[in-house]
């Protein structure tokens, strides 16, 4: 996913990030922590989110993309995005 949000980035500011060049990021030093139990309403806008920054050049066309957008499509159905609890939930 991280590749291919930077691929994404890439292609949108024409930046020649390439493959190779993740090997020099050492993700133990990012902040990553356990998540959270989360709600499904809050999974589904950080879903779109993702999807969303990853919608540039061809990235939606990779096979990833495609199936995170299916999870996002059969989730849609069940989340009000008028409501008070979509509107809370964090985008990004």
């Amino acid at each position: 996913m991280l590749a291919m949000n930077i691929d994404a980035f890439r292609q949108r500011y024409s930046i020649k990030i390439f493959m190779e060049d993740l090997d020099h990021i050492d993700l133990d030093t990012r902040n990553w922590h356990p998540l959270e139990a989360f709600s499904e309403v809050q999974f589904f806008k950080s879903l779109q989110c993702f999807l969303y920054q990853c919608c540039e050049g061809n990235v939606y066309e990779r096979p990833l993309y495609k199936t995170l957008d299916a999870i996002r499509e059969l989730l849609a159905p069940s989340i009000n995005e008028d409501s008070a609890e979509y509107e809370a939930a964090e985008w990004g």
